[in-house]
C-alpha cells in the first residue's frame, strides 16, 4: 500500500478545499442564475400579460406573440428593475428569453447592473 509524503498529503487537502469552493461557488451561481431567469420570465408574464407558465428560457419573442413595442416595454421594465441601461446595439439582437437572461448576467457580472433584484424570490 502506498502512502502519501507529507508533501503530498497537504497538495491533496489543497486540492480537496480548491474543489469544494469551485462546487460551491458554482451553486451559488446556478441559483442566481435560476432566480434571474425567474425574474426575467416574471417580468415578461407581467409586462405582456402572458402566463408564466407559458414562458420558458427557450422561447422566442415570435412564439410567445411579442412584437417590437413589446419588447421594447420588457427592456424598459428590466432596465427599472436591475438599475441598468442595455445598450439599443443589444437590445435590437434580443429575440428569446435567453438572449434577456444572457444580457442581463452579462451586465450584471460586469457591474453595470444590480444584482439584487435576483435575490429577492
Amino acid at each position: 500500500m502506498l502512502v502519501p509524503t507529507t508533501d503530498e498529503f497537504c497538495w491533496l487537502v489543497v486540492w480537496q478545499a480548491l474543489a469544494a469552493l469551485l462546487y460551491r461557488s458554482s451553486k451559488i451561481g446556478d441559483y442566481m442564475s435560476d432566480a434571474l431567469t425567474q425574474r426575467v420570465i416574471s417580468i415578461i408574464a407581467n409586462t405582456q400579460n402572458i402566463p408564466i407558465e407559458q414562458i420558458s428560457l427557450e422561447s422566442s419573442f415570435e412564439e410567445l406573440g411579442i412584437d417590437s413595442l413589446g419588447g421594447l416595454s420588457i427592456v424598459f421594465e428590466l432596465e427599472n428593475e436591475f438599475n441598468t441601461s442595455i445598450p439599443n446595439e443589444d437590445a435590437l439582437l434580443i429575440s428569446n428569453v435567453r438572449q434577456i437572461v444572457e444580457s442581463v448576467e452579462s451586465l450584471i457580472s460586469d457591474g453595470r447592473a444590480s444584482a439584487s433584484a435576483t435575490l429577492q424570490n
